[in-house]
């Protein structure tokens, strides 16, 4: 979210690797509670099935800050100042593109 924040406030586009790629979002909050409940009910050995809720993904969170930040996205069709969505592709094991 820091790097769409960073591309959106510098004009554009944002760069997101794939449009089918999702990802689990969380606050640290939320996280910590996951841990401690864990904590609290696992006994040596046990192995917990965490629940993180649904994935999102990462086009839609990119086009709703751009949406959120006063633009409009290019498929829109929109009046008014649009930044793009500029897909770069999956990275091969252990790349960041």
């Amino acid at each position: 979210m820091p790097l769409f924040r960073e591309q959106i406030s510098s004009g554009g586009p944002v760069t997101v690797t794939h449009p089918e790629v999702s990802r689990y979002f969380m606050s640290i909050r939320e996280a910590a509670q996951l841990v401690l409940q864990s904590g609290a009910l696992g006994t040596g050995g046990d192995v917990l099935v965490l629940d993180m809720g649904e994935p999102v993904r990462i086009v839609d969170l990119a086009e709703r800050m751009i949406r959120l930040s006063g633009y409009d996205v290019e498929r829109d069709n929109m009046f008014g100042e649009q930044i793009d969505v500029e897909y770069i592709g999956l990275a091969t094991g252990g790349e960041t593109p």
